[in-house]
Parts: C-alpha cells; structure tokens; sequence
C-alpha cells in the first residue's frame, strides 16, 4: 500500500500482513505474526480445562500447531486440544517423607492427587495414605529360627512373634 503516489514521495509505501496474521512495515517486507492462541476458541478450549495455550511456531505458515500445556508441576502437552490427564508424581515432592523412615514412595495415579502413600520395603509389610506407614515384620515368616523359618514347626511346636 503507497498512501503518497506523488513521485517526489518514496519509500512510504507498507505491507500489512493479511489475516490472520498481524504486522506492518514500512519500505520493506512485513514480518508476521500468526498467534493462534489469539484465537479464543483455541484459547478457551485451554483456559476451560485449567491449561496454557502455547503458539509452538507464530509464524503465519506455521499454522495448526498450537498446544494445551499443564500447569507446573503436572506434565503434559496435548496438540490442538486439552490435555485428558495431566501427570504429576508427587512422590517428587514427597518421596523424603517416606525414604527418611526408610520406606518406599508411590502415586499409584499421576493424574490424582493427594493418594501418594508410604509403603513398607519387604520383607516387611505396610502402607499409608499421605504419610509414613507402620511396617509391621512377623520374624516367624521371614527370619524365624532355622527349624521355624517359614512357619514350617516341627511338629509339636509353633512359632508365635509377639510384635510382628
């Protein structure tokens, strides 16, 4: 576009990018800017599942490439649409409350949270939701006296630990 055609006027002239793309110059070429998370369709569908829209490439044929993100912790990406289940391991954040009482961390469902439990190392047996468990040991199953090991008494004896 050349808003002065008068010869003695140069190098006014602009390019305007066309929609969807936005940008202007002057004298030369437009650099343009396709941000598809301007769209609020592509917008809304993140912001209404609790996600981020990223534009990957704003350049304007880098097109259909925008993505749904999760927010920090969880993890995930999910190309032109919503994230189903966004994944969080919050044994990352709380695996020290376990691993201090010499137990092991788990989160049986990265898309849920607050069910990390604690849970005994074997032999010995245990678990606790969100907290370390009480690990209980019954020596006559695991460590018993050579004749008893195993709760296999010779006959006429039983093997009994008072504190499993």
């Amino acid at each position: 576009l050349d808003p002065n055609t008068s010869a003695s006027s140069v190098l006014d002239w602009t390019c305007t990018c066309d929609a969807p793309g936005v940008g202007a110059a002057t004298a030369h070429a437009a650099t343009c800017v396709c941000n598809e998370c301007d769209n609020a369709v592509n917008n809304d569908t993140c912001t209404g599942a609790n996600q981020t829209c990223i534009d990957v490439d704003q350049s304007c044929p880098g097109m259909n490439d925008w993505i749904c993100e999760c927010p920090p912790p969880s993890v995930g990406i999910q190309t032109a649409g919503p994230v189903v289940g966004c994944e969080f391991n919050e044994c990352d954040d709380h695996g020290s409350t376990c691993t201090a009482k010499g137990q092991i961390c788990d989160d049986p469902d990265l898309t849920v949270t607050g069910d990390w439990e604690c849970k005994c190392k074997p032999p010995a047996t245990g678990t606790a939701k969100n907290r370390p468990a009480l690990c209980l040991l019954d020596e006559c199953l695991v460590m018993g006296c050579p004749t008893c090991a195993n709760g296999t008494c010779p006959t006429g004896q039983t093997c009994e630990d008072p504190n499993p």
